[in-house]
């Protein structure tokens, strides 16, 4: 799985958690983006990782929109 090859991308390289999971999405992203069954290239990843925002969701925060 793509989003999780991009998690482990980030976590071998000592990333911090968020940053993990940004790479995840863009890695995920790119994938549901790009045709077929092949691996998304590197490029693509990274301008979609320009545009990820990890934020914080405590339930706190989220129970206004329940």
């Amino acid at each position: 799985d793509t989003f999780l090859a991009g998690f482990l991308y980030g976590y071998c390289r000592n990333k911090a958690p968020e940053e993990c999971l940004a790479m995840a999405v863009a890695a995920g992203t790119a994938k549901a983006l790009k045709e077929g069954t092949g691996m998304p290239d590197r490029k693509d990843v990274m301008e979609i990782l320009k545009r990820v925002k990890v934020v914080n969701v405590s339930e706190r925060n989220i129970l206004p929109f329940l």
